[in-house]
């Protein structure tokens, strides 16, 4: 695990600046085409298989033994407000910015797809699926419901500093990860990390067990506007915990 918080910290700098790209060019749910093309061009470059279904990029990586099949999510389109951060990659396309944190959230699900383009899954399967929001939501989608054993998903929060995170559960016991985070947690000690069980209301994932990595977005000494204000920033430090947290748990696990 020392090894891999030493890969987190070192490809740090280019998943920031992956980040950026996203955040200057957001896109509209349902139009994420550029969005796609940029995410398909990195998954080539690191020569990992793909599928498509309805505008949604899936990658699948298939450890060396069987066991658990890990699925990692996010969305990809941007919410129509103006932006008002005073940021040198602030969106390009006026009335259309990332304010839920969806750039963070795709960056880091490359971050694991990085790591795996020169690294074994020990064993089970993890599926990355950068969807398409809109088409999800049609009868019969091929990307509505994909099989797997844990979702895994990341959402950020600029009420808390990158060091700090809450990891909700549902559908199994703290007891099946808890040792693992403890592990982890050892090899980074200056996280705070905390626990909150709650019941899934998405009936997408009532079958699976599901972890969300709720990650502390915001600046020290520095007033963190809300996410979804027009005014949102986030501190990027929060990327390379959130790949170092995902990977560790599956690896771990």
């Amino acid at each position: 695990m020392e090894l891999l918080k030493d890969f987190v910290e070192e490809r740090g700098f280019i998943w920031s600046s992956w980040r950026r790209y996203f955040h200057h060019h957001p896109e509209k749910a349902g139009k994420e085409t550029e969005t796609l093309y940029f995410i398909k061009g990195l998954l080539e470059d690191m020569n990992l298989d793909f599928e498509e279904y309805d505008d949604t990029c899936i990658v699948n990586i298939s450890g060396s033994e069987p066991g658990f099949t890990y699925l990692f999510e996010t969305n990809l389109e941007a919410q129509e407000q103006v932006e008002k951060a005073k940021v040198p990659y602030r969106s390009k396309e006026y009335g259309l910015m990332h304010a839920l944190g969806n750039d963070v959230k795709t960056t880091i699900l490359l971050g694991i797809c990085d790591y795996f383009s020169d690294h074994n899954l020990p064993k089970g399967k993890v599926k990355c699926v950068f969807r398409n929001n809109y088409n999800r939501k049609e009868k019969n989608s091929p990307n509505k419901n994909i099989p797997s054993d844990f979702i895994f998903q990341v959402s950020v929060n600029p009420k808390m500093l990158p060091e700090e995170i809450l990891i909700y559960y549902e559908n199994l016991k703290k007891s099946e990860f808890e040792k693992s985070v403890e592990d982890l947690n050892k090899i980074w000690p200056y996280l705070t990390i905390r626990f909150k069980n709650s019941k899934t209301t998405d009936e997408l994932s009532t079958l699976s067990s599901k972890i969300t990595l709720d990650l502390g977005c915001g600046f020290p000494d520095k007033e963190n506007p809300p996410l979804g204000d027009s005014k949102f920033e986030v501190n990027e430090d929060c990327i390379p915990i959130g790949v170092f947290l995902g990977l560790g748990m599956i690896i771990e696990g």
